[in-house]
């Protein structure tokens, strides 16, 4: 099992090598800082699909209006173009 191209080994190896360095009470705060950070990162990925949705969908409705706007706009110089060569 490899996390970017680490394996455990070399992952128990950093995580030692930490402890010596931060000492325990360094290591649980960046412990919890590294795993608010990853559960953000998380939470943000999973949002990205319903982000996707929603602008999808309001594209979809732009082009919606802007089609109602145009089709009456045509309807309108249609109306016009009949009362100017009945008149």
């Amino acid at each position: 099992m490899e996390f970017l191209g680490i394996g455990p080994t070399e992952f128990l190896m950093i995580l030692t090598v930490s402890f010596i360095f931060l000492g325990p009470s360094r290591m649980m705060g960046l412990a919890r800082k590294i795993g608010g950070l990853v559960r953000e990162l998380r939470q943000a990925v999973n949002e990205i699909p319903a982000l996707v949705a929603l602008e999808d969908d309001s594209d979809e409705v732009d082009k919606r209006e802007l089609t109602d706007s145009y089709r009456l706009d045509l309807e309108d110089e249609q109306h016009r173009g009949d009362k100017s060569s009945n008149g």
